[in-house]
This record gives structure tokens, C-alpha cells and sequence, in this order.
């Protein structure tokens, strides 16, 4: 088959081939673009929380009827710990303010310098919490050493303007310490300062490869800072590793448990990772599949893009293009095409066999 004849006759009916040509380029703009989202949005959906084995982990969320005093809340705290340990099926137990993905949390703004400046580096979340989270979490240390208990601080929330009782230790994970220190191949021992203006420097004693915050965005949800601290927030939030396949029966018997050593009535709530990790990746999900269903009907044969592209049915569309073919009135075929030598002979016995016909009619 030669192309020139075909070029020339497209050359002479620019307009069909144009919206051809532009049909074609708007719905690939539209599939890449709608792949691109997708693969982005399935990407964020699957980066790693720092959570070991989120199948295995929950937590319980305590909140008493009526206020404790800072003294009282803390020994709530202790007794409730030391009950949950008790459960048959925990492999471990840590108090924590709050959980990757849960969209519930604290942040602040940290920086290297004790002074305010205007744009802070990072806004990461901010997790307080006592020896054993790392563990319970499954955490992957990468630099330093663990909270232990000579780093505890107690913290009345009265005083927390005043920076009295904030820790003077912290982890933090390694994407909050490659904003800070972005020089560096180092961070044990280095300071930081958050909020606003803090007397004195929290010195980073470990660094966490990972550790999404409550809002797990795309570009800041790996920014975290751990700090060992004891404080009487007005709930509690405990993280539980459970033995496998044991998590739901755990969590169970553990508010059972939590309700027995409390002689006042106490609100509670369960909560897995997964059911956070699935809660807070819902939308993307139903982004992704709504763009999936998108360029599934770009696609589909005889409608979509395939078709526009000449995919399929390329031989109708050139025919079209170039000219066609059919009968006459009188049931002469005729042809309006260009084509090769021995196409045009074919042509030509058609154009005297439809002329026999029309003669032998009349």
C-alpha cells in the first residue's frame, strides 16, 4: 500500500484529519494525566505508617465522665497501664496523646535557633509519650538510643506557656531532621527549639526512620517529634500490640478491664490502625477508582479513545478520510479514492461492470 496517495488526498481535506488529530490529543491529555493522579494518590495510600505489623496494633481512647486533678489523672494513668498489661494476648502497652492517621493531634513549629523567625522549617506532630512506645509501635530506630525513664518529665498543662516541664530530650524522625539540619549526616545531640520562643534547647537523643502524625499528609505527614513526658491531658489514648490474629478479642477484654479499676464511670472508645489507615486514605481511594473508570471508557473499543485513535476500525476510517465508497442510485459501484496501479485496474473492471449492469436494466 502506498502512503503518498493517501497523504496527498488528506493534504486536500485538511478539516476531518484536524479534528481527528485534536480529538485524539485532548483524551490522551486526559488519560496521562488521570494515570499520573492515580498511580500519586495509590502511592500515598501505601507509604509506610512506622507501624510494625498494623494488623496486630490498636489502641483505646479513656476519657473520664468528670475532671481529674493532674495528680489523679496521672494515677489513672498507671493503674489503667497496669491493668491493660494484665489482658491475656498484649505483648505491649504505652500511653500516647496520639496515632498515625487517627486526624486527631498536636503540632507545633520547631527550628533550630531559639528565636521566632517567620517561616519555621517544619510543623511536625508532636507525640508525648513514656518508654516502651517506640516498641509497641515497632518503630525502626536509625540513630541514638530510646527514651528510658530519667528523661520523663511531668507536665501540668497550667504551666506549659511557661516551657516548666517540657523535656529537655526528644526523637524526632529522620525527615524532620534532614529539614533541619539539611547538611548534616548526624543529628544525636543536636537542638531544637518549638513554639514560641523556647527558653531552652530540646536536645535530640534518637531518630526514627519513620513515624507518620495524625494528618499523614503527602509532603509533611513523615514529620514527627517524640517526647517523654507525663501529663494530665483530659483523655488518654492507649497503644496495644496484640499477640497475631488476637487484636480484636484484646481490645475488648482491655476496656473491660480498663472500666474495672476506675471507680468513677470513663468514656471509651476502640480503634484499629488499619481502620485509620483505611478512614484516612477513603478519598483517595475513591478518587483513584473514579479517574480508573475514566480512562476505562477512553478505552473501550468502538467508544472510546481506541477508537478515536483508528485503533480499531482503521480501514473504515481511512475510507472516510480519503473519500469512501458505495453505490450509485442506479447500483453503479462507484469509487472516489486514490490507490495504487493494481488498485486502480480493480477500479476500473468494477466502474464497466456496474456500467453492464445499468445497461442490461435499462
Amino acid at each position: 500500500m502506498e502512503i503518498r496517495p493517501i497523504v496527498s488526498t488528506l493534504l486536500r481535506q485538511r478539516t476531518g484529519p484536524l479534528l481527528v488529530a485534536l480529538q485524539v490529543a485532548i483524551s490522551l491529555a486526559i488519560l496521562v494525566n488521570a494515570i499520573f493522579v492515580v498511580q500519586q494518590r495509590i502511592a500515598a495510600s501505601q507509604r509506610p505508617s512506622g507501624v510494625a505489623d498494623e494488623e496486630n496494633v490498636g489502641y483505646i481512647y479513656v476519657r473520664p465522665q468528670q475532671p481529674y486533678s493532674h495528680a489523679d489523672n496521672l494515677a489513672s494513668q498507671v493503674r489503667e497501664l497496669a491493668a491493660i498489661r494484665t489482658v491475656p494476648g498484649v505483648v505491649s502497652v504505652a500511653w500516647t496523646n496520639q496515632m498515625p492517621m487517627s486526624r486527631s493531634g498536636t503540632s507545633s513549629s520547631v527550628r533550630t535557633v531559639p528565636e521566632l523567625i517567620a517561616n519555621d522549617p517544619a510543623t511536625p506532630g508532636f507525640y508525648y509519650t513514656q518508654p516502651g512506645f517506640l516498641a509497641t509501635m515497632g518503630l525502626k530506630l536509625v540513630e541514638g538510643r530510646d527514651l528510658n525513664d530519667a528523661a520523663v518529665t511531668d507536665l501540668v498543662w497550667e504551666n506549659a506557656g511557661s516551657k516548666e516541664g517540657w523535656p529537655d530530650v526528644g526523637i524526632v524522625t529522620l525527615a524532620v531532621a534532614k529539614v533541619l539540619f539539611p547538611d548534616a549526616t548526624t543529628y544525636v545531640g543536636k537542638p531544637i527549639y518549638f513554639g514560641d520562643g523556647a527558653p531552652k534547647p530540646t536536645r535530640i537523643i534518637g531518630v526514627v526512620e519513620t513515624l507518620q502524625n495524625s494528618g499523614a499528609g503527602v509532603q509533611t505527614g513523615g514529620h514527627s517529634v517524640i517526647l517523654p513526658m507525663r501529663t494530665s491531658y483530659p483523655f488518654s489514648r492507649y497503644v496495644i500490640r496484640a499477640e497475631p490474629g488476637q487484636l480484636d478479642r484484646v481490645l475488648a477484654d482491655a476496656r473491660e478491664a480498663i472500666g474495672k479499676v476506675n471507680s468513677t464511670p470513663v468514656l471509651t472508645g476502640l480503634r484499629k490502625v488499619a481502620e485509620d489507615r483505611n478512614n484516612r486514605y477513603r478519598n483517595d481511594r475513591a478518587m483513584a477508582w473514579m479517574l480508573i473508570s475514566i480512562c476505562a471508557l477512553l478505552l473501550q473499543p468502538g467508544n472510546g479513545l481506541l477508537e478515536q485513535a483508528g485503533l480499531f476500525g482503521v480501514s473504515e476510517k481511512l475510507q472516510v478520510l480519503v473519500g469512501g465508497h458505495g453505490e450509485t442510485p442506479d447500483g453503479a459501484v462507484s469509487f472516489d479514492t486514490v490507490c495504487s496501479p493494481d488498485c486502480a485496474s480493480r477500479s476500473n473492471m468494477a466502474r464497466r461492470v456496474g456500467s453492464a449492469r445499468a445497461a442490461n436494466r435499462i
